[in-house]
């Protein structure tokens, strides 16, 4: 019926409703293109994640040339 109606149009009246359909195809292309940016995203914070500690613990980053960071861990320059 949709089809119907639109075939009966003039010319002006079908390049409208081509402009409509692609007007309304940026928001949903958008928001899919959100979504699978968020998911990978994800993935790649949760594989580097794994990698920093296989052990499912996630350690916070400390530089290693940061001495407080090594004294508050527990070593002692003695040990160092």
């Amino acid at each position: 019926m949709c089809y119907a109606n639109a075939a009966a149009q003039g010319p002006k009246a079908k390049r409208w409703l081509d402009y409509a359909i692609l007007v309304l195809l940026i928001p949903a292309v958008t928001m899919f293109a959100g979504v699978l940016f968020a998911l990978r995203r994800r993935d790649r914070e949760m594989a580097g994640a794994e990698l920093a500690d296989p052990g499912g613990k996630v350690s916070p980053r400390v530089p290693a040339n940061d001495s407080r960071a090594r004294f508050a861990s527990g070593a002692s320059p003695a040990s160092l």
